[in-house]
């Protein structure tokens, strides 16, 4: 009976030695796991960051080019403005003109 509590007794104490390291293993295997997920997600935050930077540079871009745009669009309209308002000022200093040279 001695022998069987001394064989019991030296398991136990084997499989828990077994045990500790093997979850000393694991916790330092955790441990790795975590700070790699940890750094994957400040790699992913920062390629993110970098997409809505470029997304906004081009938001920018393409608005200023539409601005351009109209702005050059307005410019040739005031200017067709101003010529059709020049002719029509010269005709009508013409009928004027022609009007008030006959008796």
């Amino acid at each position: 009976m001695k022998h069987y509590l001394a064989l019991s007794l030296l398991s136990s104490l084997l499989l828990t030695s077994c045990s500790v390291d093997w979850n000393d293993a694991n916790v330092k295997k955790i441990g790795e796991l975590e700070k790699q997920v940890t750094e994957m997600k400040k790699d992913k935050n920062l390629e993110l960051q970098k997409f809505e930077f470029e997304k906004q540079k081009y938001e920018e871009e393409k608005q200023a080019k539409e601005t351009k745009a109209k702005n050059e669009q307005l410019e040739k309209y005031e200017a067709q403005c101003q010529k059709n308002k020049d002719e029509a000022t010269k005709t009508f200093v013409t009928i004027a003109n022609t009007n008030c040279s006959h008796p």
